[in-house]
């Protein structure tokens, strides 16, 4: 890890590392609706959401404002650029997503960002 003046390292885990010294705790909550747009949007392009308004509400919905759930979504869709929004969806619906592919060992990878 890069050390000096100026550095900064964030770590993220489901695990609190408090007990660390220098270690500063900063619990991210749930984003609201309008903030889990922008970040999808910002990795996928509102072109791409706006064409299927009611799936890409469907996907804010079951990420339930989670931030790794929303990047996960964010990045898969980026890196599927001819996926529609519904594809993800109902994978994501049918619980098809992979486990391993969520960071969490789990049959139902939401479950595991709640």
């Amino acid at each position: 890890l890069a050390s000096g003046p100026g550095c900064r390292t964030l770590i993220t885990g489901r695990r609190s590392l408090a007990s660390l010294e220098g270690v500063r705790v900063v619990r991210v909550g749930r984003l609201g609706a309008a903030e889990a747009r922008e970040l999808v949007v910002a990795t996928v392009g509102m072109a791409r959401l706006d064409v299927e308004r009611e799936p890409t509400a469907r996907m804010l919905e079951l990420c339930d404002g989670n931030p790794l759930a929303l990047r996960f979504c964010a990045a898969r869709l980026a890196a599927r650029p001819r996926w529609p929004v519904a594809r993800l969806v109902a994978l994501l619906e049918q619980g098809e997503v992979r486990p391993e592919e969520w960071g969490e060992v789990s049959h139902e990878p939401l479950s595991a960002l709640r």
